[in-house]
């Protein structure tokens, strides 16, 4: 769990019960000034005395409720909100976010959301934005779902919300669809005006001024309508079920000896430095070092929503043209490292049945202090049934290490149970690096001429420094959008 929101949810509930009272106070909004809440300060220094453990209100009651003494509570600020004033009173909308419910110093935030009523997709949407927010923060959520509309007999009927994992399912569908539905309305709305210019020149009359306003608008939302087709056209191209997912990075030194080492180094590096500039996170698994701080090979996981989207053109070799560290007469050599990318698996995709392992202890090699070198918490477990050895030291806390290492013995299964059933289109490791010879490379780094190439697409940039320390995105960027090309190009269905 996120520190951050560990710290959080110790500030809303009980340490030594476990339990909260929360106290909702989100209800001016919904229905005016109640009785027993005008003074906010009062109200909430008695919810603090009476032995709530928090209280809940939106942005602007934070301000007014805001106290200097007395036992503290947690605060969660709520972000969804209506009237009852409306027709649609059962219709949220948000009306803050995370980072002003961070400002105010909320220890979590909450969104209402009404299933069943005729604006659900909209709720179901915005929760699922906020949810990324708030897991990109450490900010805990608290989602309210009330089966509220004109097919809901009993609201408090625990069917309507009970099979999570579709509810999730759904969420995550409606996410998905939001880009596309967003750009047909923009379609339609460019394509009501353009056909409202039109209708007005057709009909004549017009004078000079107005014919070319009329002129001008139809121009504008001709070239709306055309850019809002092109974009639903990528939206609707097949999805990869992996982008989403974090990935399983593994960097193995190739030809070129010790060089080729450093080179891994390099490239954990710059694929560390990405992953915090796009805010994802970035752990070790496990690494072999060499004596000059190389890497023989590592392996680390990348977390965050779309790391795989990413990340998976990386899979391949790349080599390297510079002066070793190692050279003392200055020549170029040439080195390579292979990288294979492998989106995470998930615990319901592989079963894995505990008597199948075996789990070893043994003492961390390498850096890493007293602690990590004489105590047992390096972990090696083996699935009896492939063969399959993964090996974790990267922790002090041999459950860490556990953890870690089934992680990404789950992944290999996974990936192993892709390729037996998909063998005729999808590639495995091997397919991914290829040999590691130096004829075979998807990207050359020259550090001589300060140029990167991405051979796959014919790309270089004068820009290495930069690169390597993970400015990525406009490689990445290009390589998605010749991925796009190529499967609209081909008519790609699959």
């Amino acid at each position: 769990m996120h520190l951050g929101k560990k710290v959080r949810l110790e500030r809303i509930f009980n340490r030594e019960t476990n339990r909260a009272i929360v106290v909702p106070m989100d209800h001016g909004v919904s229905v005016g000034p109640l009785d027993g809440i005008i003074d906010m300060r009062e109200t909430v220094s008695d919810m603090a005395e009476g032995g709530a453990d928090a209280v809940l209100m939106h942005k602007g009651l934070v301000r007014c409720g805001h106290r200097t003494v007395g036992r503290d509570l947690g605060l969660i600020v709520h972000l969804s909100a209506s009237t009852s004033l409306t027709p649609m009173a059962n219709s949220k909308t948000l009306v803050a976010s995370v980072e002003e419910a961070i400002r105010l110093g909320a220890d979590a935030v909450s969104v209402h959301v009404n299933l069943g009523d005729e604006n659900e997709r909209d709720m179901l949407a915005q929760l699922g934005r906020v949810a990324e927010s708030a897991d990109n923060w450490g900010m805990p959520l608290l989602a309210m779902m009330y089966g509220r509309g004109p097919n809901i007999r009993n609201s408090y009927d625990p069917a309507v919300v009970a099979d999570v994992e579709e509810y999730r399912k759904l969420t995550k569908e409606s996410k998905e669809l939001e880009p596309l539905v967003e750009r047909y309305r923009e379609y339609r709305r460019s394509q009501a005006h353009y056909e409202e210019a039109r209708r007005l020149l057709e009909s004549g009359g017009l004078d000079r001024e107005l014919r070319e306003l009329a002129e001008l608008e139809l121009a504008e939302n001709r070239e709306k309508m055309e850019a809002a087709a092109e974009e639903m056209k990528i939206l609707l191209l097949p999805r990869d079920p992996n982008d989403e997912r974090n990935v399983i990075v593994e960097i193995r030194a190739g030809a070129g000896g010790e060089e080729s080492a450093l080179f891994a180094a390099s490239l954990y590096r710059m694929y560390a430095m990405y992953a915090q500039r796009r805010g994802y996170g970035a752990e070790v698994a496990s690494v072999n070092e060499t004596e000059l701080g190389g890497y023989k090979e590592i392996s680390f996981m990348v977390t965050g929503e779309g790391a795989y989207s990413r990340l998976k053109f990386e899979s391949g070799v790349h080599r390297v043209q510079r002066v070793p560290e190692t050279e003392a007469g200055g020549r170029i050599h040439t080195s390579t490292a292979t990288v294979a990318v492998l989106p995470e698996a998930e615990d319901v995709e592989i079963d894995i049945n505990p008597a199948d392992l075996q789990i070893d202890t043994f003492r961390s090699s390498g850096a890493g202090g007293q602690h990590i070198n004489k105590t047992e918490s390096a972990i090696r477990i083996t699935h009896l049934p492939t063969g399959m050895v993964v090996e974790c030291q990267d922790e002090r806390s041999q459950y860490k290490n556990k953890d870690k290492a089934m992680r990404v013995l789950r992944t290999r299964l996974l990936e192993q149970k892709r390729e037996a059933q998909q063998s005729a289109v999808a590639a495995d490791r091997r397919s991914q690096v290829g040999t590691g010879d130096r004829s075979e490379r998807i990207r050359t780094y020259n550090f001589p001429q300060g140029l990167v190439t991405d051979h796959s697409i014919g790309l270089t940039l004068y820009k290495i420094d930069d690169i390597m320390n993970g400015d990525l995105d406009e490689i990445i960027d290009a390589l998605i959008t010749a991925d796009r090309a190529q499967k609209l190009g081909t008519g790609e269905n699959a």
